[in-house]
């Protein structure tokens, strides 16, 4: 079906051809017919059974989908294209590493590509907002760390893990029986720590005590070195707030778009 212009692709199941033995590049339609498959999922499939990856006839399904209606059909067919170019691309990459008669700059080229563009992008950063297609993925689990840090950090601050910058040292009774410092929010703390561009004056006012070793007893559960799990759940939740704030800022304004 290559180079082939239709007005409407009857593709039904039974007709289709073994796998790799289907090209379809070049092939335009402009709907599907009443015996072909609406299901994007069908339509993958086929796609899939072509002899090599080619985009165009990934982006003409997802351009009939939406011009009869089916947005959401479209999305996910577009998805599809990009995980598929992904698989392409870490097997090309992964050949080319595994080639000898390449030069040394193509190799090396070859690997930072797998290792950055392939494995980060295509099946991590990029999968999780769907290539620019579902943004608000990286924004759903940005509330999540957001959530688990006010408790995380809620939990350090009464446990004086989390002290204000000027306060001295302990001072026995008072400091056990210490009022809950109202200056403090445990959200506006966690949501000042993970969004970079937010700075309301909590974070720069209290630290962490690594140095922490009292043990604490959480249910039937010992927990000793509160203050490093504390410090490493910390750094965790400022890189996360880089990486997943950057992800849905740039999806969202388009520079991720697909």
């Amino acid at each position: 079906m290559r180079d082939t212009k239709v007005g409407v692709l009857w593709n039904q199941e039974k007709s289709w051809p073994k796998p790799k033995e289907l090209h379809l590049q070049g092939l335009v339609f402009n709907e599907l017919g009443d015996g072909a498959s609406l299901d994007p999922n069908t339509q993958i499939r086929w796609l899939r059974l072509q002899s090599s990856f080619v985009a165009q006839p990934y982006e003409q399904m997802a351009t009939v989908f939406r011009n009869m209606g089916y947005q959401e059909e479209s999305v996910k067919v577009s998805i599809a294209e990009k995980w598929d170019e992904g698989i392409t691309r870490v097997q090309n990459n992964i050949g080319a590493i595994h080639s000898r008669a390449i030069a040394s700059w193509e190799w090396i080229e070859a690997v930072v590509q797998f290792l950055v563009y392939d494995l980060l992008w295509f099946f991590f950063f990029g999968w999780i907002i769907q290539y620019g297609y579902r943004p608000w993925n990286a924004l759903f689990i940005s509330f999540g760390f957001i959530f688990i840090g006010t408790m995380i950090f809620r939990f350090a601050e009464q446990k004086n893990i989390l002290k204000k910058k000027d306060s001295g040292p302990p001072r026995g009774r008072r400091e056990r029986w210490r009022r809950v410092d109202r200056n403090f929010s445990a959200f506006i703390y966690s949501l000042e720590t993970f969004v970079p561009l937010i700075k309301l004056g909590v974070a720069d006012s209290w630290r962490i005590d690594a140095n922490f070793i009292k043990p604490i007893q959480l249910g039937n559960i010992t927990v000793r070195d509160c203050g490093v799990l504390v410090l490493s759940y910390y750094w965790i939740h400022v890189i996360a707030g880089w990486v997943f704030t950057s992800l849905w800022v740039a999806a969202f304004t388009g520079i991720l778009k697909h």
